[in-house]
């Protein structure tokens, strides 16, 4: 576990200097994996992830990211005002004990993760696209959360959501494709073809469809 260690220890040696924390966040971690694991979980409210429900996987490139495990009751009701920090020390929705790698990371991109996480609650965590999903049943909870959310992330930097546009008379951008079809004849093939079962010769048989398949015949 040398790998782990150098990580462990990385994180303790650089966690108290905001500038190296985040260079060492940069240089060790799948930044983006690691902003959407903790935006999409504290969005669920989750409340027993911080000492344990989780993996710390490194990657083949040698980055490490976090793996989630056990959602037990994320997602209540009463969860919808719950803070987008949880596992930061001192929070008030931390429980069971801080959580080590989000409470640096908050530290090193706090106003970073406001922006991600704000992107997320307006584009895939809405109701609508839950819905779509076919996760139904929690409509109702994300509808809550997404305007409790926004106003934790507060005024952030983010472009804003495109709408889909319909062309006049309902036209498309794309010129109407057409579809060509030819009708191939049978091939006599004259060359020996190895076979891997005793001998055979190749059979160019037509098809009900338009093209030719090959098929073989055993002699």
């Amino acid at each position: 576990h040398t790998e782990l260690k150098q990580m462990i220890d990385g994180l303790a040696k650089n966690r108290s200097n905001r500038t190296q924390l985040k260079q060492w966040f940069e240089a060790n971690w799948d930044i983006e994996s690691l902003m959407s694991y903790i935006a999409v979980r504290n969005w669920m409210g989750t409340w027993d992830d911080t000492v344990h429900n989780f993996y710390i996987w490194r990657r083949a490139d040698g980055r490490w990211a976090l793996l989630p495990w056990d959602f037990d009751n994320d997602m209540r009701n009463d969860y919808i005002s719950r803070s987008i920090f949880i596992g930061e020390a001192g929070n008030p929705n931390t429980t069971h004990g801080t959580h080590s790698i989000k409470d640096a990371f908050f530290k090193a991109f706090r106003t970073e993760y406001k922006e991600h996480l704000y992107y997320l609650n307006n584009t895939l965590l809405t109701p609508e696209s839950l819905g779509r999903m076919g996760l139904t049943s929690y409509t109702s909870f994300a509808r809550g959360r997404q305007s409790n959310v926004n106003n934790q992330c507060g005024k952030v930097k983010i472009p804003s959501q495109p709408s889909a546009q319909q062309l006049t008379g309902g036209s498309s951008v794309y010129s109407r494709a057409s579809l060509l079809e030819s009708r191939s004849r049978a091939v006599t093939e004259t060359r020996p073809m190895p076979a891997p079962f005793g001998k055979s010769a190749p059979l160019m048989a037509r098809s009900p469809t338009p093209f030719s398949r090959p098929r073989r015949r055993r002699t």
